[in-house]
């Protein structure tokens, strides 16, 4: 979007542009209050709400694009005449994801995400900030290797000014809060768009929609089938799906930790109770917990020979772990910083787990094992996942002496078994701006079996917060 700032103006006119003409296509087609937005029945109850689900082939998906946010507002922008600034102006082009924050003086403070052009004191001093959730920002044709962004000062009566925010060869970035791969290496993503409406769109390996339906969360089984949390009326409803897109159970449940046999384990229903549910999310077993279930400290595991839940630890300050038989008998409770917890499945046979302790994160698969003893606090972001080739990719933030202020960075190194060295790492640092960092926090991490990483994390500009991204990068 390429738009003249003065005064805000051109965003008003596009506004009173769109009013305008939703209220011609009211009076043209016979609409008054009160009538659903789609012409269709009034919203039913859960269980009329899912038999049309059923029914329903699933939407076909938009184009990548599509999720960007803000798209319709940008065009409504494009398409109304701006003001032209009477006086000097800033011309700003912005190739790529950032933003450019100009301080005119000490007065005045100007943020744009795409090409502008901006009027300005021709007697002032411009202090510009550059802030990119990629790696490098090439300004005014010179390559800036600061990851996160930096602030810069020019001179007054400066006319021009380029950047260039470059991601990664390969790199793929979509707008986005949670994201899952399959079997075949298919990608769900799950992204609010305008309105707050949350949509899941699925992708094959090649990153082109399939299909979509409403969702805010993903999850997918061993086997291929996507389970998706939506919100209904106030209430989350966790629905599967084949991997065409068709319904197969829904529950109104929350969406929980999926499990070896395509079952899932939820907190409660009481507070020191695990609920766990067959493949047709039914539940089949309550497992009653030595202390309460600390909520989302707490996370759940299900290996193929047992499962285990957090418990509240006495000191309040740890956790300790609760250890079942498949069959729901009560072993033991430990408190170790070596549990199965934030288990996923890798690519081939086995299981791979991330965990954190008061003093130490950790990533394993099998008898493999790295950690960080200077890295160990409960909202630290981590997550592990594995390859079909048996490399082992592990999430960590970056400045951990941030924590527990945002944004920290963060990193995803790979290693190859039983090498404890990571051979490949791929970092976000931080950098600053406007007196105060910027840069992304890691949120989430999920690894296809062709070797591509991806990760969830929150983007914090200069003079803005997010939205959350999907970085994808290539094997």
């Amino acid at each position: 979007m390429a738009c003249v700032i003065n005064a805000r103006r051109c965003h008003h006119q596009a506004d009173m542009k769109l009013v305008w003409l939703g209220a011609m296509f009211l009076m043209a087609c016979g609409g008054k209050s009160g009538d659903t937005p789609d012409g269709g029945p009034p919203a039913g109850d859960a269980a009329s709400s899912d038999a049309a689900l059923v029914d329903a082939a699933p939407d076909a998906a938009p184009a990548p694009d599509a999720a960007l946010p803000d798209a319709a507002a940008d065009a409504a922008v494009a398409d109304a005449p701006p003001d032209a600034p009477s006086g000097p102006v800033l011309h700003i082009a912005i190739t790529g994801q950032g933003e450019v924050g100009v301080r005119i003086g000490d007065q005045t403070t100007e943020r744009c995400t795409a090409t502008c052009t901006i009027a300005v004191d021709p007697a002032a001093r411009l202090t510009v900030s550059f802030s990119t959730p990629v790696e490098v920002a090439q300004i005014d044709g010179v390559a800036v290797l600061q990851s996160g962004g930096l602030e810069r000062d020019y001179p007054a009566g400066t006319a021009s000014i380029s950047v260039v925010f470059s991601p990664r060869a390969g790199e793929v970035d979509l707008v986005g809060d949670d994201l899952a791969f399959d079997h075949d290496n298919n990608l769900a993503i799950a992204a609010s768009g305008p309105g707050g409406i949350a949509t899941v769109t699925v992708y094959d390996p090649a990153m082109a929609p399939t299909w979509s339906v409403p969702g805010r969360r993903v999850a997918f089984t061993r086997t291929g089938e996507l389970y998706v949390e939506r919100d209904q009326a106030g209430d989350a409803v966790t629905s599967k799906y084949d991997a065409a897109g068709h319904l197969l159970a829904s529950a109104t449940i929350p969406l929980g930790f999926v499990t070896p046999d395509g079952g899932m384990l939820n907190p409660g229903p009481a507070s020191n109770t695990i609920t766990r549910r067959d493949a047709t999310l039914t539940a089949i077993s309550v497992l009653t917990l030595s202390a309460p279930y600390p909520g989302a400290r707490g996370c759940l595991g299900m290996t193929d020979t047992g499962i285990n839940a957090t418990v509240t630890h006495p000191s309040d300050s740890e956790l300790s772990f609760d250890f079942f038989a498949l069959d729901g008998t009560y072993l033991e409770t430990r408190s170790s910083n070596r549990f199965s917890c934030r288990e996923v499945p890798d690519w081939g046979t086995g299981i791979v787990q991330s965990t954190f302790h008061p003093h130490e994160t950790a990533a394993s698969h099998g008898s493999f094992f790295v950690d960080d003893l200077n890295a160990g606090f409960d909202d630290l972001p981590y997550g592990a996942g594995v390859d079909l080739a048996n490399h082992l990719y592990w999430m960590t933030s970056g400045d951990v002496s941030e924590l527990p202020f945002v944004p920290q960075g963060g990193s995803i190194k790979q290693y190859t078994p039983p090498g404890t060295t990571p051979v490949a790492t791929i970092t976000r640092g931080l950098g600053t701006a406007n007196a105060g960092n910027v840069g992304i926090t890691p949120r989430k991490l999920a690894v296809a079996p062709d070797g591509r990483a991806a990760w969830v994390v929150t983007w914090y500009a200069a003079f803005s917060t997010g939205p959350n991204l999907i970085q994808i990068f290539a094997p």
